[in-house]
């Protein structure tokens, strides 16, 4: 059984030395490691009766770690699931919304005519206001004596207020 222990610990060494190496592949780093762990664990002959018990604790902790790794890569996988069928669902969005503006826009088309219509009234409207506005001047101008005498005589019977509205 020394003689094992022995054999594990050039073993380990070997695989050691080859860190001085530039270049090493996943297998290769993982293979060092391991025999790392294994020459740590068998240091004494007593331990290697128990190598049995370390591999299936080993191999526990390995259906443990790759359990975690599968539930994680589940996780992620559900993920970008949600997240293209979001991504689908804002296209879909995207289309309603071009389709309805587009719609819209062609029911507003009438309301150009319309608008170029009520900018004419618009014009006319104006003209009017200013045609209303001469007329009431004209008619102040016109009536001009008669509503200085009137002032004048409310003026001269005291009345301040008729003549402040006239």
């Amino acid at each position: 059984m020394y003689v094992r222990l022995s054999q594990a610990c050039v073993v380990a060494r070997q695989a050691l030395s080859y860190e001085n190496r530039p270049t090493m592949n996943v297998e290769e780093e993982a293979r060092k490691r391991a025999l790392e762990h294994v020459a740590k664990l068998v240091q004494r002959p007593d331990q290697l009766d128990r190598i049995g018990e370390m591999k299936k604790k080993s191999e526990r902790k390995k259906a443990a770690v790759e359990a975690m790794l599968r539930t994680g890569v589940q996780s992620q996988l559900e993920g970008i699931r949600t997240a293209i069928a979001q991504l689908r669902s804002a296209a879909d969005d995207v289309v309603a919304v071009e389709t309805e503006a587009t719609r819209i826009r062609e029911s507003l088309k009438p309301f150009l005519a319309l608008q170029r219509k009520m900018a004419a009234l618009r014009e006319w409207s104006e003209r009017h206001d200013q045609y209303a506005a001469a007329i009431e001047n004209l008619r102040l101008i016109v009536e001009m004596h008669e509503i200085v005498a009137e002032s004048r005589t409310a003026l001269m019977n005291g009345k301040l207020l008729l003549v402040h509205k006239k």
